[in-house]
């Protein structure tokens, strides 16, 4: 993650560790530089905001969580996108005037700093909440590897059919699904084949997982440390194009 030092220590020490960089952020940053006067509401805006980390965020109902107005709530949101602390990613439509009037979902950049903020250090085997913390870590390498946020979006429909991300780059759309698990199966590919069916001209779907058993030409299947080149672009003949996982699609 973002803070080397947190791995060179052990879970107990991790605690203390984080626990000091954020003493130290919420004084220098939110107090001193940003003059932001409610720190236990910020505090607990962004403890919410760990608990609900990948998942859809109303911000009526984290204003009136944490005691305060909404525009406060898109204004401290702001604040920790900039300072790096989350990425907020907002949902996919063919019509953009919709995105604005839909949920986004937050992801914390660093799975370390969400974890102080919820308390939980374990094992990602033993967490009920695996699948999101993988999410995160997959969005913030797709970052770290050069992909704008806000060309990282998510796709769901009325009747529930998603997909975790979809990738928009200058009108190139790529649907990428990501599951914590050692066995998949045709049905994990379902929200990527909805989205095919719907949008034929989009780029072909990609699945990011650990598990290897799927083969097909459906979708390009792919291990979380391949990403380094998905949602790049390149300049091939005066025209853009996506790369893919191993090879680029011409």
């Amino acid at each position: 993650g973002g803070y080397p030092e947190v791995a060179l220590v052990d879970d107990e020490e991790k605690k203390d560790v984080l626990g000091s960089i954020f003493d130290l952020y919420i004084k220098k940053t939110l107090v001193d530089f940003l003059k932001i006067e409610r720190i236990k509401n910020a505090k607990t805006l962004i403890q919410r905001l760990a608990v609900n980390h990948g998942q859809e965020t109303r911000y009526n109902r984290l204003a009136q969580v944490v005691g305060i107005d909404e525009k406060t709530v898109k204004n401290y949101l702001e604040i920790l996108k900039e300072t790096f602390i989350i990425t907020v990613h907002s949902p996919w439509f063919t019509n953009p005037l919709k995105e604005l009037v839909k949920m986004p979902k937050v992801y914390f950049f660093d799975a370390g700093v969400r974890n102080y903020f919820i308390n939980n250090f374990n094992e990602l085997d033993v967490r009920d909440d695996a699948s999101f913390l993988f999410e995160g870590y997959v969005i913030s390498e797709l970052i770290k590897a050069g992909v704008e946020t806000e060309r990282i979006k998510f796709w769901r429909t009325k009747n529930r059919r998603e997909v975790d991300v979809i990738l928009d780059v200058d009108g190139r759309v790529r649907p990428v699904e990501i599951k914590y698990k050692n066995v998949i199966g045709r049905s994990d590919t379902l929200g990527l084949r909805r989205f095919v069916d719907m949008y034929p001209d989009a780029e072909k779907p990609v699945l990011v997982t650990w598990g290897s058993n799927l083969s097909n030409d459906e979708v390009i299947v792919s291990p979380p440390f391949n990403l380094g080149t998905l949602g790049t672009k390149k300049q091939k003949r005066g025209q853009i194009y996506f790369l893919d996982i191993m090879s680029c699609i011409k």
